[in-house]
């Protein structure tokens, strides 16, 4: 909801918050056979700090009331939201961030931006968006040509590719770091699919 207003201006922990939102936040999982002394040490000194006299599945069932009551509120928020790029059926962490992103980048962002969204991973998602889009239209599409009103009436990948390729724009303008990165990332991935 912040990305919509354009008058605010993000700052490099929202942004890093927002980046690390768009990881599938696998981490923990990935890591639950390499514990160490010093991470079961902060383990149990997070446990006793957080204590409280309540047993074990009250907490769980605290958590999980609360975690349904923000779902709630978010899809009453979404369902009041007037936008058709988000709606109910697509709502999700990652699908949120992504947005976030996307219209953040739309605008016109200090270099600082611009070079954290590279450093930070964010032009790779943007990237595999725009894989995504392109493949999309190739499959819509067929070996043959076919009218772009008649086959995307619904979900329009075509102007979502569109808002791609002008926040890419948008991130290549006075940055050739970004310009470079975008023309070498994965052997020109980029530049084949849009060519394609």
């Amino acid at each position: 909801m912040l990305s919509r207003d354009r008058r605010m201006e993000i700052d490099k922990p929202t942004l890093q918050l927002l980046l690390s939102l768009l990881d599938p936040l696998d981490r923990e999982s990935n890591n639950a056979g390499q514990e160490t002394p010093e991470t079961n040490k902060e383990k149990s000194a997070t446990k006793y700090r957080f204590f409280k006299s309540k047993d074990k599945s009250s907490q769980l069932e605290e958590e999980a009331r609360n975690m349904r009551s923000v779902e709630q509120k978010i899809l009453t928020m979404v369902k009041g939201c007037s936008d058709n790029l988000i709606n109910e059926n697509v709502v999700s962490v990652k699908r949120l961030a992504s947005e976030a992103l996307i219209r953040f980048t739309a605008r016109q962002t200090p270099e600082w931006y611009r070079e954290e969204v590279r450093l930070k991973g964010g032009l790779d998602h943007i990237i595999s968006l725009v894989k995504q889009h392109v493949d999309h239209v190739t499959e819509l599409s067929g070996s043959a040509p076919v009218s772009i009103d008649a086959s995307f009436p619904q979900d329009r990948p075509l102007c979502m590719l569109e808002r791609l390729l002008k926040v890419l724009e948008n991130t290549v303008m006075h940055s050739h770091r970004n310009a470079m990165y975008l023309v070498t990332h994965l052997r020109a991935l980029l530049l084949k699919k849009i060519a394609q």
